[in-house]
């Protein structure tokens, strides 16, 4: 069978989703995708500014022997210049789009925190400002954090766990007065204050036995103006994301790892 060309491609995304594995290698490759983009869209700009300059300088065209005319040797550069300029930026637009739906597809197919509306703003945006450039790659960057957690999560060997268990016994879970800091499935956290209070009310439910809880409910009992929990703890950069406070299963939900 024939390879798929980019639009294949996107369309077979879609349809069949993807693996962790090619999220994680979208992710890893969006910021040099995106930079061939934007110097792709830069040189077919200065490529189709330049060709009129050199019509008008050279006159436009040249006669020949026979009585035909041509365009002048420069004119002519100036043209292939503009229609390799214009291939590449084609074929750039069609790999990035390919990586960045596959990311905003991989979000929505396994649930994650990540949020992919920076992704498809800039996907659709012919002149994107810089603000919108770096939200898209700390966007991508919070996407593969997440998903080499998962991945190495569910590659784990089955039994492994249980028999380090056999040999060790993990630390029963702590926390100090005021959750500033943690013993979680024996590892240590500690948080500021509104982290702390986000945490404690996670904590609270899973001893209640009832683990989820929602977004909004955490945002709110906890006095945060943050319009979403990964703002909370630093965009995901705080050790206990992933490891310890991830999404539940229904989107918009959170819960502590392990919390059954």
């Amino acid at each position: 069978m024939a390879p798929l060309g980019p639009a294949q491609e996107r369309q077979a995304v879609s349809k069949s989703g993807c693996t962790f594995e090619q999220l994680v290698e979208a992710a890893e490759a969006f910021p040099a995708l995106l930079h061939r983009l934007l110097v792709g869209r830069h040189e077919y700009a200065a490529a189709a500014e330049n060709v009129p300059k050199m019509l008008k300088l050279t006159g436009g065209q040249q006669e020949l022997p026979d009585g035909s005319s041509s365009p002048w040797p420069v004119a002519g550069q100036a043209v292939e210049r503009e229609v390799r300029a214009q291939q590449e930026l084609s074929t750039a637009r069609e790999v990035f789009a390919t990586c960045s739906e596959t990311l905003e597809t991989g979000v929505a197919q396994y649930g994650l925190v990540a949020d992919s509306r920076p992704l498809a703003e800039l996907r659709v945006t012919t002149h994107p400002t810089q603000e919108q450039v770096d939200k898209a790659l700390i966007s991508a960057e919070q996407l593969r954090t997440e998903a080499c957690g998962r991945l190495l999560r569910e590659s784990e060997p089955e039994g492994v766990q249980a028999s380090s268990e056999d040999h060790k016994q993990t630390p029963p879970n702590k926390y100090s007065e005021d959750f500033h800091s943690v013993i979680w499935n024996g590892e240590f956290y500690e948080f500021t204050h509104g982290q702390a209070a986000a945490v404690k009310i996670l904590w609270r439910n899973w001893e209640n036995e009832t683990p989820v809880v929602s977004e909004q409910t955490i945002l709110d009992e906890s006095g945060s103006t943050a319009e979403r929990l990964i703002h909370v703890f630093k965009n995901g950069k705080n050790e206990a994301w992933g490891p310890m406070i991830a999404a539940g299963v229904r989107k918009g939900t959170f819960r502590l790892v392990g919390a059954d």
